[in-house]
């Protein structure tokens, strides 16, 4: 009997969309009769970001009834769209990246949603003084802050 190959969900995720998984799980253990809502399409990858979210959480012990699966939206506001379709003015908790929070929270409450935040994945700094060599991870967090501020110029001259 031979081993078969088995892709784990977890590992094809990013820490970031594993540390949102995460969140979006403790909240729901902790909020009767919720539902997850995972969006995200499939980019470069045979499986959506969606359904990738839904098998770690499956994998944690979520109930397949209580998630809810939308592998179109391609960005935010895709997103926001299609969670105003199925919440309306509902409360619900919006789990996204800390530094991307500030951004979603606008489009939400820009289509009269009522997203509670649960900012996740903080990304800090440890203050160590002026003189230091510099570090590759500040690259990467660099990126992210450009990434996120791009989007928040482009969705204001969006209106």
């Amino acid at each position: 009997m031979g081993i078969l190959p088995i892709k784990s969900s977890q590992s094809q995720l990013s820490t970031a969309g594993t540390k949102r998984v995460l969140e979006g799980i403790i909240i729901h253990f902790n909020t009767p009769d919720s539902k997850l809502i995972f969006t995200g399409y499939s980019a470069n990858t045979d499986t959506s970001n969606a359904v990738m979210n839904s098998r770690l959480a499956m994998a944690l012990g979520v109930k397949k009834e209580d998630i809810i699966i939308f592998e179109d939206p391609k960005d935010t506001k895709e997103e926001a769209i299609f969670n105003q379709s199925l919440i309306g003015d509902e409360e619900f908790v919006l789990v996204t990246s800390a530094t991307h929070m500030p951004r979603s929270m606008k489009l939400f409450e820009s289509l009269a949603l009522n997203p509670i935040a649960a900012p996740t994945n903080f990304l800090k700094i440890d203050e160590r003084g002026y003189l230091q060599a510099p570090e590759v991870k500040y690259l990467d967090m660099s990126t992210i802050a450009m990434h996120e501020y791009f989007g928040l110029l482009w969705a204001s001259i969006k209106g």
